[in-house]
């Protein structure tokens, strides 16, 4: 998938497909939508407005809510026809970007055109040229919006497409992929930071995982008691063994001739086993402990005092923070793109993810890697310089990382505070509302599109 690109909108395989299924399309207008609701009554369950802050909830139990709402904003809400017209009311439209305005205007353009797949899909809405996910009140930038139109779009094409349920399961996984990395960019507290992030990936052929994360790669340096041979099993077999479809609960490693190997538990005959092979630890549990272990202390390049550990979090203190991009070497947490040769920089190749809501800055002078304030420490990477890692292999990291994040959501929530989401007293663009209902999104992951 090239993310974050407009191609698709004017290629020539796109038109072909496009006048191949016209005629086959048959969906509800959205003027008979909304005359529907005008008939059989208001589209909203309840308004709620107290001191400037104006809550709509709908028939179906979500919600949208806008700060600072004056009396004549309340009244055009109260006689709204349509939920999609109450939330067009109560949508911010967020500031103009200015980078490279030339190119952007294409691009928005090219993007506003080619809209009429988002017509009766209830999981967006339109205002004019802007599109949003409903229950985020942030506009997606228009290159977010074309890279959900090519997906949409070629699963509606899919009867006409000279495609196999393989390549049809791929695009929902890039669907779902695409709705979980805009749901955690919603959540980024910084607007250059968003944007700079889209250009990142757009250049660098990022890849993102089911969970939204993106996969990217560094270096990190071994210590003196850092027993690098058995992180770099315990990791690698983790991952091999989940790649497979396998449990890693029903494998143990052991060590024979100072080489580790694995056994099947549930082929293994602890009675008849042979006698220089005997299982010492639990795949499962060895992967899990890894976090705590003294032999699997690394550090980083610059900032030898700090310990880095696989299969852990890996973050940088608040104080530590610099959000200025002239800055190539300080102020975050640094991850490259798979072509950025970071070769210098300590002797162990690592797998990390990175959550889209945590991305602070691109340099300017080296925009193939990217500072953010947290990272997940996956894996040994065992690849070649400039290969990317099996997306499918990292799914047992994407997952236990995605828990996390949701831990931290459920957190805010609870507390009804971005504090523990901010940076440097900047916070996330959307409302504690529009925070909830991105949990809840996040959490249900597997959507039906």
């Amino acid at each position: 998938m090239n993310w974050f690109k407009t191609l698709w909108l004017s290629s020539e395989e796109r038109m072909i497909l496009k006048k191949a299924k016209n005629n086959e399309l048959i969906e509800k207008s959205v003027v008979e939508q909304k005359e529907y609701e005008r008939i059989t009554g208001k589209p909203y369950q309840k308004i709620i407005y107290s001191n400037g802050n104006l809550t709509v909830i709908f028939h179906d139990g979500t919600t949208i809510s806008k700060s600072n709402a004056d009396n004549n904003l309340l009244g055009r809400v109260k006689n709204a026809y349509s939920q999609n017209d109450i939330e067009i009311m109560l949508m911010d439209k967020g500031p103009e970007n200015t980078k490279d305005k030339g190119e952007i205007e294409q691009e928005r353009k090219l993007v506003a055109n080619n809209l009429e797949i988002f017509d009766g899909n209830s999981d967006f809405i339109v205002s004019g040229s802007q599109v949003y996910m409903r229950g985020v009140n942030l506009a997606m930038p228009p290159v977010v919006t074309a890279s959900f139109i090519e997906i949409l779009e070629k699963i509606r094409y899919y009867d006409v497409l000279p495609t196999d349920k393989r390549e049809m399961d791929s695009l929902t996984e890039q669907l779902q992929a695409l709705r979980m990395f805009w749901l955690k960019l919603a959540l980024n507290t910084l607007p250059q930071s968003r944007e700079d992030l889209l250009t990142f990936v757009r250049e660098n052929d990022v890849r993102i995982t089911k969970n939204g994360n993106l996969i990217l790669y560094r270096r990190i340096v071994s210590k003196e008691n850092t027993d690098k041979e058995l992180v770099t099993y315990v990791t690698q077999e983790y991952y091999r063994i989940k790649k497979g479809g396998n449990d890693p609960r029903y494998f143990a490693i052991y060590k024979k001739n100072g080489k580790y190997g694995t056994v099947d538990l549930n082929t293994y005959d602890p009675i008849n086993k042979p006698t220089d092979i005997v299982p010492f630890c639990n795949l499962q549990q060895m992967y899990l402990e890894l976090p705590t272990l003294d032999n699997n202390d690394f550090t980083a390049w610059h900032g030898r005092q700090t310990v880095i550990k696989l299969g852990g979090i890996y973050r940088i203190p608040e104080t530590d923070i610099n959000l200025d991009n002239g800055l190539c070497a300080a102020g975050g947490l640094h991850a490259a793109a798979v072509n950025y040769d970071y070769s210098g920089f300590g002797d162990v190749p690592v797998v990390v993810l990175v959550n889209p809501s945590k991305a602070i800055t691109v340099p300017v002078g080296e925009t193939g890697k990217l500072r953010t304030t947290e990272m997940f420490v996956a894996c040994i990477n065992d690849k070649p310089h400039g290969i990317h890692f099996d997306e499918s292999a990292i799914s047992a990291f994407d997952s236990e990382y995605h828990d996390f994040t949701l831990e931290e959501l459920e957190e805010a929530a609870k507390n009804k505070s971005f504090e523990n989401l901010s940076v440097k007293d900047n916070v996330p663009a959307v409302s504690l509302v529009d925070l909830n209902k991105i949990r809840e999104l996040l959490k249900n992951r597997v959507q039906k599109f």
